[in-house]
């Protein structure tokens, strides 16, 4: 009778134990869903650059801010004047404001094309640091030698994706980095 009791004891405690590892989530779920739910951002910012040393060699910045359901983009593009051309050491062109129903923000990597991720912090200000593979950049049609040393941080603020960077050397050995700023 007693091996009865405490085998019971013992099953209904591995129950609890799996029914309470199911509701708990990652550190990866959590971040993964906030990117999920950037679109609910009043504003939103994306900075791509490219960098030789510390000379900006262009850049494109896209301006989101919410308007009756939609988002209202300003682009602004700026590049490095080839020398004695143009007006200055830049060029840019601003375009906009053009109509978009979402965020333009790519997709988050897939939990295993990161590479010694590290989460740190509480579930609502989790912040992520982490290498990412080739096979994050081979859908945006990147080979893997177009691209190394990439890397990701990314940081929740009362439990909504606030920032995301991802960066990496191309394969001229320019700096690129794509930098997103959401404001809720």
């Amino acid at each position: 009778m007693k091996k009865k009791i405490v085998i019971a004891v013992l099953a209904a405690f591995a129950a609890a134990t799996v029914a309470f590892s199911a509701c708990e989530k990652s550190d990866y779920s959590v971040m993964r869903s906030a990117f999920t739910r950037i679109n609910g951002a009043v504003a939103a910012e994306k900075l791509i650059e490219v960098k030789s040393g510390d000379t900006v060699l262009s850049s494109v910045e896209e301006v989101y801010e919410s308007d009756a359901g939609v988002y209202l983009v300003t682009t602004t593009t700026t590049t490095l004047n080839p020398i004695g051309e143009g007006d200055g050491m830049y060029a840019t062109e601003v375009e906009g404001p053009v109509t978009k129903s979402y965020i333009v923000a790519g997709r988050f990597p897939v939990e295993g094309e990161l590479e010694g991720a590290q989460y740190s912090g509480e579930e609502a200000a989790l912040t992520l640091n982490a290498g990412l593979s080739s096979g994050y950049f081979a859908e945006l049609g990147l080979e893997e030698d177009d691209c190394s040393d990439a890397k990701i941080t990314a940081s929740l603020s009362d439990g909504k994706l606030v920032s995301m960077r991802v960066t990496y050397v191309s394969s001229n050995g320019n700096d690129v980095s794509i930098s997103f700023t959401f404001e809720y």
